[in-house]
């Protein structure tokens, strides 16, 4: 008796078929939201405290191979600008391009890596889900390094997880992405270990074969960092950006945990007062603001900072840990409204595309001094319409209580996928999705409630769906690839 011949295969069953069907799909989206919605330029982008902000540094880049931005700040998402310049002029159009391509490239790269590990049609919904995020969309519509940053780690999960063989060029590639990803902004940091270590787990796990991989992605890590680690160097700049303050100083007057009976005695009276009045009687973003400027402006010294901060936790342990569990409900998107008294940026990210600006794409003028906020046009813009396709669409995410970013399901769903890796031993699934979840871990750790720093988790999240559909329906045998 004659086998029975497996019946045809259908086109859309290949993985470049897949990743093409949501190329096509997202390229449609976002060409929607291209015409109708403008780029909108924060102070972030136009300004920085007494520095050049993203796009004069962008531009000085360009004109004048000028890398001396804020000492605050990584080069990462100038560059990017100064190349979009570069090729298609300086404007705002350039930046949508530029941005919507680089979108459009990450959601290709994470359903090829969804087709990788799981069956075509599993793939499938991964990326489409991936190309309808709203968070993801509205952040190309943004001179903000938010778009930047989620391309680079996603490629570099790419870098891990797409090939069948280990090689030492891989190991090149994802220290070089994984430097990318700090280098556009520094908390990239707490993802390179994860990565490298996923790099490492695909192959031998004997210490001896481990040496010549381990040093591929260190130099990776070398050609990438080590130019602007030296730069910095030269200027008197240790690492990859300086800090303002020490970090939890600033996290911890947002939070109002910084206590008066732990004020250290070298702070001066005037500080002590502006404190009284501000953190200490409302702790809020407006209140935090004006005292940590009272701090600049007095040249309380870094010293004196990191003390009071350090008393101040060590002091209310249990404060603490609630910053962190409220800080992390507003990174997740649910943050109550009271705890902490920051502003929700969910809302203000999402109108403001539709607001409507000067009709107009002339090259920014940047010498207008200070930009105030709430929102800082660098560029003229062409009016959003509300009533747009595009607008329509974010009309739901831009309403506080109807919030709309699917942080929550995508985390719990990354918890889920992790486990199920770990259980499997497929320990190189396990650091990418897991790593996901400790990069939004360190930001609550160190107090940090800003949403959008979550979206390269976020976008990472989505594989998870794939890592469990490979779990109920595992790949044919002959198609099945090993992610130890």
């Amino acid at each position: 008796m004659h086998e029975r011949s497996p019946g045809p295969r259908r086109p859309w069953s290949h993985p470049l078929a897949v990743v093409a069907l949501v190329t096509l799909a997202g390229a449609a989206l976002r060409l929607v939201f291209f015409a109708e919605l403008p780029l909108v330029v924060t102070p972030d982008g136009s300004w920085a405290p007494e520095e050049k902000g993203y796009i004069p540094w962008a531009v000085a880049l360009l004109e004048h191979g000028d890398f001396a931005g804020p000492a605050v700040r990584t080069p990462g998402y100038p560059l990017f600008l100064a190349a979009a310049f570069a090729v298609l002029g300086t404007s705002a159009t350039a930046v949508l391009v530029a941005q919507h391509v680089l979108g459009l490239v990450t959601v290709a790269l994470l359903t090829l890596v969804a087709a990788r590990l799981a069956r075509p049609w599993v793939a499938l919904v991964t990326g489409l889900l991936a190309a309808l995020d709203p968070w993801h969309l509205l952040f190309a519509h943004y001179a903000l390094s938010e778009c930047l940053m989620v391309f680079t780690v996603v490629a570099t999960a790419a870098a891990v997880l797409v090939p069948r063989r280990r090689s030492l060029a891989q190991g090149c590639a994802v220290g070089l992405l994984a430097g990318a990803t700090c280098l556009v902004r520094p908390t990239g940091q707490v993802l390179v270990p994860f990565f490298a270590l996923a790099y490492l787990c695909g192959g031998p796990r004997r210490l001896r074969e481990l040496a010549a991989p381990a040093c591929a992605v260190a130099a990776g890590l070398a050609a990438s960092l080590g130019p602007w680690l030296v730069f910095n160097l030269a200027r008197g700049v240790p690492g990859l950006a300086a800090a303002e303050d020490p970090l939890l100083f600033k996290t911890a007057a947002y939070h109002g945990l910084l206590a008066a009976d732990e004020i250290p005695a070298g702070v001066g009276p005037g500080i002590r007062q502006v404190f009284d009045e501000t953190v200490a009687h409302d702790a809020n973003e407006d209140t935090a603001r004006a005292f940590l400027d009272t701090c600049h402006a007095a040249n309380l010294a870094w010293e004196l900072r990191a003390e009071w901060s350090r008393r101040s936790l060590a002091a209310n342990p249990g404060g603490y840990l609630r910053g962190v569990w409220y800080t992390l409900r507003w990174l997740l998107n649910v943050g109550l409204a009271e705890h902490p008294a920051i502003f929700d940026e969910l809302p203000y990210f999402a109108q403001r595309p539709t607001v409507a600006g000067h009709a107009s794409d002339r090259p920014p003028n940047f010498q207008g001094g200070r930009l105030e906020p709430p929102l800082a046009a660098a560029f003229a813009m062409q009016p959003g319409r509300p009533e747009s396709l595009a607008g329509r669409f974010l009309a739901p995410f831009a309403e506080s209580a109807g919030r709309g970013i699917p942080q929550v399901p995508l985390a719990l769903l990354g918890c889920a996928a992790t486990v199920v890796a770990c259980v499997r031993r497929h320990w190189t699934i396990a650091l990418v999705v897991g790593g996901a979840l400790a990069f939004v871990l360190a930001h609550a750790l160190i107090l940090y409630p800003w949403q959008r720093y979550t979206l390269p988790s976020e976008m990472l999240w989505y594989l998870a769906l794939s890592v469990l559909g490979a779990t109920f329906l595992p790949l044919p045998k002959d198609t099945c690839q090993s992610q130890e």
